[in-house]
């Protein structure tokens, strides 16, 4: 995903004796992403957008400021480009359905909505 999300070391996995190298990454599916806070696979990500634009592309001189760490060199490039292509009503609707992308309640438990 870039040299921007590469760990410095690398990073464990649930088997013993298996890691995965700085610059690889497991990506999980995006089923359940809404219930995942925080995001990307060490947490410094604190909401979907910060998540996304993490992961690389060529940002926009408007969001510069706001994400000085993000940089392009990423597998993802041609994606989060597409994203930053939205107008703001785009990206809120993608962020929106995003947010619905929820775990199913486990069996008896009560849910709040």
């Amino acid at each position: 995903m870039g040299p921007c999300l590469a760990d410095i070391a690398p990073q464990g996995t649930d088997v013993a004796d298996i890691a995965v190298p700085p610059q690889q990454f497991l990506t999980r599916p995006l089923w359940g992403v809404a219930d995942s806070w925080p995001y990307l696979h060490d947490g410094r990500a604190l909401d979907l957008v910060q998540a996304i634009r993490f992961h690389g592309g060529a940002r926009p001189d408007s969001i510069a400021a706001e994400f000085p760490y993000q940089c392009a060199g990423s597998e993802a490039d041609p994606v989060i480009n597409a994203f930053y292509a939205l107008n703001p009503g785009d990206q809120q609707a993608l962020i929106a359905y995003l947010a619905s992308l929820r775990l199913p309640p486990l069996p008896g438990a009560v849910v709040p909505f």
